[in-house]
């Protein structure tokens, strides 16, 4: 809905308005020219034609007054526009879970995504499709399964079976959620995740799930770690360790790494409970990308050996620095958490989180300690209320998030919204 207001001789002033989108490319069009006495007018029908031809990335609006009142000029005096924004659906590499480790020939694994609707409006359904990424960035579609309606901060976990056929080695797949045909989606950069798989050729039903851990939080590709992380593995669905024995190795940029606690020749029933009671790993890192290498190695005796592995890169940088702030959901009702990764070679001596109104006052400050901070993923929560206890009022907030550590301060800015 537009809505006007005018100084003047409301029977002898007209006002014109024009709405004009703007492309990508800076070309403006007009959409459409209104020319009436009604002080509103629904835009409903051209604002959804609009949203849904990509063509335009932003919508102006301009006016044109005339009167025939010789003793006042026409002034503008209000204007304003009423729009609920669509559906935003999220993914990310921490919403998406699948079996790794070996596949066999000619069956198929299942990937469970979780689709999250972090916008202002219920998405009528969704649909995720997985590719995988070939040479040069060439796509091969491998998947793709249909969910139902997802209301606004909730969330729905689709299942998506991909045949194990044309995998080898290391394989990059790339999972990308979607609304409907002829429905549009607020934000696209949070629409793509992608995950790495590995494909070992052997006989014989070795798999299991390999998740590597530093310092309590489990890693993704690309996550920042400590110069001297502390590392465990857990196994999980570990099959295939019926007869013989078997080894786990870590290897951090294609070198070995000695456990702090040595493991041996492993039975199938005590890989995950020798794993459990703490098996850890503390390399010693350069600044830089590192590539971590978990290898699940099977004695089958006259048979031989194979092995299954997973690998992930890590980042290494010993400045202090605050990356990556968000927080979910966003728009939020009552609650939201506060997710940053933190760099440096220790975790920090503390954290603060100051949440201001868009005017710049201060209504809330968190502030958390070493203890609860790890280099790396950090989440922290938010009740929502100001420093007095107050549930917060509707509208947009800007938060900061400030580092400190051993004198050294980095801080980030962003916005959040509050909605009932």
């Amino acid at each position: 809905m537009f809505r006007w207001a005018t100084r003047g001789d409301s029977t002898r002033t007209s006002i014109t308005a024009s709405i004009v989108g703007r492309t990508g490319s800076g070309r403006n069009d007009t959409l459409a020219v209104i020319s009436r006495s009604a002080d509103s007018v629904d835009l409903g029908t051209l604002l959804n034609r609009m949203l849904h031809d990509s063509v335009y990335a932003g919508l102006t609006v301009g006016s044109l007054l005339r009167t025939g009142d010789p003793a006042m000029s026409p002034l503008l005096t209000s204007w304003s526009m009423d729009f609920v924004p669509p559906p935003d659906l999220a993914i990310g590499a921490r919403t998406i879970s699948m079996k790794e480790g070996l596949l066999q020939k000619a069956a198929a694994f299942d990937m469970h995504v979780t689709v999250f609707n972090i916008g202002f409006t219920p998405a009528e359904s969704v649909l995720v499709s997985v590719s995988a990424i070939g040479a040069g960035g060439a796509r091969r579609l491998i998947g793709e399964a249909a969910g139902g309606a997802i209301p606004v901060d909730s969330f729905r976990t689709i299942k998506v079976s991909i045949p194990s056929e044309g995998f080898s080695g290391v394989n990059v797949l790339e999972v990308v959620v979607a609304p409907p045909a002829g429905q549009r989606d607020l934000i696209a950069d949070n629409n793509t995740a992608r995950m790495t798989l590995e494909y070992t050729s052997v006989q014989g039903p070795l798999s299991a799930t390999m998740q590597i851990f530093a310092d309590g939080i489990q890693l993704m590709d690309g996550d920042y770690v400590a110069s001297k992380p502390n590392l465990t593995i857990q196994l999980v669905d570990v099959s295939g360790l019926d007869s013989g024995g078997a080894r786990v190795v870590l290897f951090v940029d294609n070198a070995a790494v000695s456990p702090v606690v040595q493991g041996a020749l492993l039975s199938a029933n005590r890989v995950t409970e020798l794993l459990d009671d703490g098996v850890q790993y503390v390399p010693d890192l350069s600044d830089g990308v590192h590539e971590l290498t978990v290898r699940l190695y099977r004695w089958s005796g006259p048979a031989g050996t194979d092995s299954i592995e997973r690998r992930l890169s890590v980042n290494v940088q010993s400045d202090v620095r605050v990356l990556r702030v968000f927080n979910y959901p966003n728009p939020f009702r009552t609650e939201t958490e506060f997710t940053f990764v933190l760099t440096g070679s220790r975790a920090p001596d503390e954290v603060r989180i100051r949440i201001y109104t868009i005017a710049g006052r201060k209504i809330r400050e968190m502030v958390v300690p070493q203890h609860s901070l790890q280099v790396g993923f950090n989440r922290i929560a938010w009740d929502g209320r100001d420093e007095v206890g107050d549930e917060i009022a509707n509208g947009y907030y800007l938060y900061q998030v400030q580092v400190s550590s051993a004198g050294v301060t980095n801080t980030a800015i962003e916005k959040l919204v509050k909605v009932r």
